[in-house]
């Protein structure tokens, strides 16, 4: 293991802007790739739903559409209320 300069947050920082070699101070062992990786609560949440596609004409789908904002639901919440009763 090595053994890693320490200096001060502002010493660092300076070292930094000024574009000088900073490698010295950091652990590069410890570090975590942040950008692309899993984060916690990340991504789509599970819904418990199945996705279909369906292809409908124009004027159907806006038939659909319509419905559903009069009663003041999603279109899937309206093509299943549909389906179930």
């Amino acid at each position: 293991m090595k053994n890693y300069n320490k200096i001060t947050t502002e010493e660092f920082d300076r070292r930094f802007d000024e574009g000088e070699d900073i490698s010295d101070f950091v652990d590069w062992s410890k570090g975590k790739r942040l950008h692309g990786g899993k984060r916690m609560g990340s991504g789509r949440k599970k819904i418990g739903r199945k996705a279909y596609t369906v292809r409908l004409r124009p004027e159907v789908h806006e038939s659909i559409q319509q419905r559903a904002h009069k009663k003041g639901i999603t279109i899937s919440e309206y093509i299943e209320k549909l389906l179930i009763n």
